[in-house]
């Protein structure tokens, strides 16, 4: 008789899961919204999940690092405050990772404006502020002004002076705030140099080191060790100019300027 065709396989389902990326395996189920702002065409954006995805998790590792005093001011809800608080008393790398897993499906599960609050404090704390307490729309001006200041932008650079008129009780003078800008600008094309030359080092470690036939990958015995390299972060006078542009953005606040 005649030839039955043969049925196509069906394609083997993928071990990611669609609705949201998640922090380890142990933590897969139904119990996350519908609709992810991270989809697209029913597709996750993998790239924006990924970089969304170590952003918490960094997040996390800092919030399980922090002493009690700090965490006791950083506003959170209750559950993930209670995990952190489990998180550092755990010794068991296995056992932590865990927890620490759990605790950035948590902050995933919040609403930006939830967030916000947690990150800025963590920033704060970094950068050696302190704890302030801000406002988001008093934080995103400064953040603002700081990018466009430092982009060399003049009209922003007229619009705070102007708002420093309102106030007499500044630590800092104008030319101060200038001198800043200056620094941190060139505080960025130097971070900005120290992730290009990076970068490029391990492109060249890359492209030197040799494929064995089974796949494995064997660095070039030029390469060398690329030693300890010089972190990339913002510098003093960058947490400084936003520190001041703070100021000016509660005072601007304040009188309904913003």
């Amino acid at each position: 008789g005649p030839a039955v065709p043969r049925a196509i396989p069906k394609k083997a389902a993928s071990t990611y899961d669609s609705v949201r990326l998640r922090a380890s395996d142990e933590f897969k189920g139904g119990d996350d919204d519908d609709e992810d702002p991270l989809m697209h065409m029913g597709r996750p954006n993998r790239t924006a999940l990924k970089r969304l995805m170590l952003e918490y998790k960094e997040l996390t590792k800092v919030l399980c690092e922090l002493p009690k005093s700090s965490l006791n001011k950083i506003p959170m809800p209750d559950h993930i405050r209670d995990e952190v608080y489990a998180t550092v008393k755990i010794s068991s790398n296995i056992a932590r990772k865990r927890s620490e897993g759990l605790i950035t499906k948590y902050l995933r599960g919040l609403d930006d404006d939830e967030v916000l609050p947690i990150q800025r404090a963590v920033e704060n704390l970094q950068s050696g502020v302190g704890l302030l307490s801000v406002t988001p729309e008093v934080e995103e001006a400064a953040t603002r002004w700081r990018e466009l200041l430092m982009a060399g932008d003049k009209e922003t650079q007229s619009a705070v002076f102007e708002l420093m008129q309102q106030s007499d009780s500044w630590k800092f003078t104008r030319q101060e705030l200038g001198q800043l800008v200056t620094s941190a600008t060139r505080e960025k094309g130097e971070a900005d140099a120290v992730r290009a030359g990076a970068a490029a080092a391990k492109e060249a470690l890359e492209a030197a080191a040799t494929v064995m036939a089974d796949g494995t990958v064997v660095p070039s015995a030029k390469g060398g060790t690329t030693g300890k390299r010089k972190k990339a972060g913002a510098g003093k006078s960058t947490k400084t100019l936003l520190k001041h542009l703070r100021s000016i953005a509660e005072v601007a606040s304040g009188k309904g300027l913003l």
